[in-house]
């Protein structure tokens, strides 16, 4: 007893181990396969505990710069006018362990710059404060850019990715191209939409999966490039605990409705979500194989200690 606090074996306890490790030569034999038990043993539970913590961290990491990026819940909104949308984000925002509602356009489209080099985006109109709440993307725009000119129909300034930037040579202060497949109905067809923005500022949030395609535009903009009106197409909700979106989920469909639709971020990336709780369970199966060994070879000593007895 030391420092208020007890020794995790006394002394009876490593006197007994003692004796056993420390065999007679006609039981060499049992003492080895002691101490090969005990050396099992704890690579054993020394591979589970690093194995299990690395899994952790590699999932906390990879699923806070997604949802760093992307919502937690989603509420589709397609087509629903300006006053029904705002209905049903203050409806959202009264349900517990909500932190924040925004009204998002995500679409598709064509960059090109000024060089004629051409990427296919993903293009995200939000507001500005709604961007601004996001930190994993706030924080990461390089020095020289930002929010500026980042609001309303007259802006031309947009967010993009640091790999798109380097893809297309383009940096900020320089302007590119945006194509929108969603064009206008002429008398000779459908022509697409194109509208030239200057590159307000580069981030990068280490993912390529956003850092190489994602364009972050005013949500103004991207109702008249995408042909959205005054609408948007999902409300982006966010949470406490991004686990408990089931939970939110069903408190939204109460309160919305059962007319909307709602699904959440483990809907929105599913192959993500199933490929990592593959990942868990096979791993969890490798490293109770190597303790199940681990534990037979303590088993086999204990055998052979009371034959000899």
């Amino acid at each position: 007893m030391s420092n208020g606090r007890s020794a995790p074996f006394g002394l009876f306890e490593r006197m007994l181990a003692g004796r056993y490790l420390r065999a007679k030569r006609a039981h060499g034999g049992v003492a080895l396969i002691s101490v090969i038990s005990v050396i099992a043993i704890t690579l054993a539970v020394m591979a589970l505990i690093i194995t299990m913590s690395v899994m952790n961290g590699f999932r906390e990491t990879l699923l806070s710069r997604i949802l760093g990026v992307n919502g937690h819940v989603y509420v589709d909104v397609h087509n629903m006018p300006n006053g029904e949308i705002e209905r049903l984000a203050a409806l959202a925002r009264e349900v517990p362990d909500v932190v924040h509602v925004a009204p998002i356009i995500n679409a598709q489209a064509l960059a090109t710059s000024p060089d004629g080099i051409a990427a296919g985006v993903i293009v995200r109109g939000i507001r500005r404060e709604d961007l601004q709440a996001l930190p994993i993307v706030a924080d990461s725009i390089r020095s020289g850019g930002g929010f500026e000119n980042f609001e309303g129909v007259e802006s031309p300034s947009i967010l993009i990715g640091d790999r798109l930037a380097a893809s297309l040579g383009a940096a900020e202060n320089m302007a590119i191209s945006i194509l929108s497949p969603q064009g206008a109905a002429t008398p000779f067809g459908l022509a697409p939409r194109r509208k030239s923005f200057l590159i307000g500022g580069v981030f990068s949030v280490g993912m390529a999966e956003f850092d190489s395609a994602l364009v972050y535009m005013p949500i103004e903009q991207a109702q008249i490039l995408f042909g959205r009106g005054n609408g948007a197409d999902e409300l982006e909700i966010r949470i406490r605990d991004p686990d408990r979106s089931a939970q939110i989920m069903m408190d939204l469909r109460s309160r919305l409705g059962p007319d909307i639709y709602v699904y959440d971020w483990r809907a929105k990336s599913q192959g993500l979500s199933d490929a990592l709780v593959v990942e868990r369970n096979v791993m969890r199966l490798i490293l109770m194989i190597l303790v199940a060994i681990a534990a037979l070879n303590i088993v086999t000593g204990l055998i052979m200690l009371v034959k000899n007895k």
